[in-house]
């Protein structure tokens, strides 16, 4: 498995001359990865970079770490840097090499909660057919993103008979890409739960009788006659991902967006904002469930249900997108702007690989940043103060 890993560096304040890593007679370790555990690997941080050191280890065998934990302090030819945890577990296994190369196993994490695998598979499931009690209605499973088929039902939070409340959790619910709390969006009590922990896409997961019905509150999609509106046909390219419409709640048909938060071209990562949409009983945050580029958006007000709201391209566009910025790095865990000193390039300059293009300054140190590729300046920022993650330079 891949380790989630974010790493920071920093100028060392240290006057002490560091031991530069050589690279040279070392050998990848023999170690065995158990399936459920996560193993920790030496990040290459820099193009020319082989090997880095291990100078200081923060953590020892049998340590419960937690996510945003110091693990070690890593050197290499250019600074030192912090290798920063971001799996909750116990440390199993701890390299003990000094210089380590370049994606060799650091250490091996047993996680507290471990990915759970294969656990989708939908076949030999059916959707369980019931009664809704008269003047309920359905809370049903909603399909959030293209090709899922089914989810597990992680954790209750209300029962039968008990009154709920708009904004109650009131379930976990776990997918094959990560886990969702499914959430009331009317006040009611509850009057059936699925036994089941493995539903399949639109099977009822409870049913709900209302108490207070709002009549106050404006109405949004049912303004509107959704019986005009049609299904649209969008070609999703291979690796893409097509976001759809959820159904909410059982009498759902259609919900309105009613404001954009990417537009097409951007990069969307999992856990962003896409969009604020409307049903006839609140306002949800539409969730990205993927990484990739926008590059499709439904230019409708009022779309159907189980209708394309968006397209997301594959992770190879991004990468291919991402080639051409130059984004301020992570220099420290402190640091969150740093001022533009010095521009090394000009618009219109031919530049290659290791080329400087910048000068930046942060209250520590001083850094040059540089060219990952070859290439042309299409554009430079006119900011001087700018923030960690910014986009700076722009080159094709």
């Amino acid at each position: 498995m891949l380790s989630k890993l974010l790493q920071f560096f920093s100028a060392s304040k240290d006057t002490t001359p560091r031991t530069k890593p050589t690279g040279q007679n070392l050998q990848m370790t023999k170690v065995e990865i158990p399936e459920s555990d996560e193993a920790i690997r030496m990040p290459k941080m820099m193009d020319d970079m082989k090997s880095g050191i291990i100078s200081k280890w923060h953590v020892k065998l049998g340590d419960i770490v937690k996510e945003g934990d110091i693990i070690a302090d890593v050197e290499t030819d250019k600074a030192t840097m912090e290798l920063e945890n971001y799996e909750e577990g116990t440390v199993t296994y701890i390299n003990p090499k000094k210089e380590v190369l370049v994606n060799d196993v650091i250490m091996i994490i047993n996680p507290t909660n471990p990915k759970r695998k294969n656990i989708f598979e939908h076949k030999d499931l059916t959707i369980t057919e019931i009664d809704i009690p008269e003047g309920s209605i359905a809370v049903r499973l909603p399909m959030m993103f293209d090709n899922m088929k089914m989810a597990h039902v992680t954790e209750l939070f209300t029962e039968v008979g008990k009154e709920v409340k708009k904004g109650d959790i009131l379930a976990e619910i776990e997918t094959e890409i990560g886990v969702m709390e499914l959430e009331s969006y009317d006040d009611g009590i509850i009057t059936y739960i699925n036994p089941k922990k493995e539903l399949l896409v639109n099977e009822i997961i409870m049913t709900g009788k209302g108490l207070n019905t709002n009549p106050t509150k404006p109405k949004t999609s049912e303004n509107i006659a959704n019986d005009s509106l049609e299904i649209r046909n969008v070609e999703v390219p291979k690796n893409g991902k097509a976001v759809i419409m959820p159904k909410m709640i059982d009498s759902m048909k259609s919900a309105i967006i009613s404001k954009w938060h990417v537009k097409l071209g951007d990069i969307v990562k999992e856990g962003d904002i896409l969009a604020d949409v409307e049903t006839d009983k609140a306002t949800m945050e539409l969730e990205c469930y993927d990484n990739g580029i926008v590059t499709y958006i439904n230019p409708k007000k009022e779309i159907l249900v189980n209708d394309t709201i968006m397209v997301i391209g594959s992770h190879d566009s991004v990468e291919e997108k991402e080639e051409d910025l130059v984004k301020v790095p992570s220099l420290g865990r402190d640091i969150n702007t740093v001022t533009i000193s010095k521009w090394l390039v000009e618009i219109g300059d031919h530049v290659k690989v290791d080329d400087p293009l910048v000068e930046v300054e942060s209250d520590k140190a001083t850094f040059e940043l540089v060219a990952e590729r070859d290439g042309i300046i299409k554009s430079i920022t006119n900011d001087v103060e700018v923030k960690v993650g910014d986009t700076i330079l722009k080159y094709s």
